[in-house]
């Protein structure tokens, strides 16, 4: 686990998970994973942009990363 983020205004926080290439996301209140999702090669950080509701996760040079929708609405 490199990247932890948590977002207070959504109740979640998102790891990733180098060793299983995922990004994981746990509900702040119950600390339950709620879902993972494939998050490109060696992910390790996440990044969120309030503004349009989407995070990140970066990978390692020459490595994939992904920018996902939190589903939040913008």
């Amino acid at each position: 686990m490199h990247g932890v983020l948590a977002i207070p205004e959504l109740h979640r926080v998102y790891a990733s998970a180098n060793g299983s290439n995922e990004l994981v996301v746990i509900d702040d209140s119950t600390l339950q994973i709620i879902a993972r999702a494939h998050a490109g090669d060696y992910p390790d950080g996440v990044a969120y942009a309030s503004r349009i509701s989407a995070f990140a996760n970066n990978a390692l040079p020459g490595l994939s990363g992904r920018v996902t929708s939190t589903g939040q609405g913008a």
